[in-house]
């Protein structure tokens, strides 16, 4: 079994959230181990497509469609060609998140797994990158980190849909979804993949970034409650263990509205103008 679809990114976008959404409809079948990494890391891609093929055998009771989360996978110039050449023209979901505060959880994710200075300042790790627009390490995730690169979207996405077909690359923004779990994104891309719109989806946001030195304590936290949500009902054991998870962690300083703006004139503005352009959305959403 190989997938009809992949969501490639963007990192930090919200690809958690749209994961567990996705993996609840009974047409849909995501493998369990979400970012498998495969086309991005060569001594992955070198295993051949058995090793591939495993990572979809847990769980699987025919569904409709097969499919996998990866959110590297956008970065990376050579990914799309490697997915074109073993799965053909499948479905492509780019999640996508307003650039600042992409790169702002960014920054954060960093900073709590050590890789980035606790006082280091993020207006001036935003100055000093050297913008690149093709990325061709599989190596280049924390140093540098990238993260204007990595929101500078148009020509990320415009590398899938010279390869697999407009028709065949969803795009999905995460404030949208985030709003409204019936919202149209959501219903757009069960259409898009084919499968039942009506289905309901349960609100959830996965993966938020911490600022917590026991970072190992925390993730075992959140491996207990995804094994509590399996045997009790979601609305009775998410409020407590959401509750328990919040005491332990210090959330990241909000981001300031006016540097926000400010960073998003400067640097995004026109690479959002060309995609919305190009693809032919409506990105307006976050000049709010």
């Amino acid at each position: 079994m190989l997938p009809n679809f992949i969501c490639v990114g963007a990192q930090k976008a919200g690809s958690s959230s749209l994961y567990k959404l996705l993996k609840s409809h009974p047409e849909l079948h995501v493998s369990e181990q979400k970012e498998i990494h495969y086309y991005n890391i060569e001594e992955n891609y070198n295993k051949g497509l058995d090793y591939y093929k495993s990572f979809f055998n847990e769980g699987y009771q025919e569904q409709k469609l097969i499919g996998e989360f990866t959110p590297d996978y956008l970065q990376y110039t050579f990914v799309p060609d490697r997915i074109n050449k073993d799965l053909g023209n499948i479905k492509i979901i780019i999640i996508l998140r307003h650039p600042v505060t992409r790169a702002y959880s960014q920054f954060n994710f960093h900073k709590m797994n050590k890789h980035e200075e606790m006082d280091s300042d993020f207006e001036s790790c935003m100055r000093d990158e050297e913008l690149t627009l093709g990325i061709k390490s599989r190596e280049e995730w924390y140093y540098p980190a990238y993260y204007r690169s990595k929101s500078m979207y148009f020509e990320q996405v415009k590398r899938y849909v010279e390869v697999f077909g407009k028709e065949n690359v969803q795009l999905v923004v995460f404030e949208e979804m985030i709003k409204d779990r019936q919202n149209p994104n959501l219903i757009e891309t069960c259409r898009f993949l084919g499968v039942n719109d009506q289905h309901k989806f349960v609100s959830n946001h996965s993966n938020p970034t911490i600022l917590n030195f026991n970072t190992g304590y925390i993730k075992t936290l959140r491996a207990f409650k995804d094994f509590l949500l399996k045997v009790v009902p979601e609305k009775i054991m998410r409020p407590i263990t959401d509750k328990v998870i919040q005491q332990t962690y210090q959330k990241p300083q909000k981001l300031d509205k006016q540097l926000k703006d400010k960073l998003y004139n400067e640097y995004f503005l026109n690479d959002v103008k060309k995609l919305e352009e190009y693809y032919g959305i409506d990105l307006s959403i976050w000049n709010a």
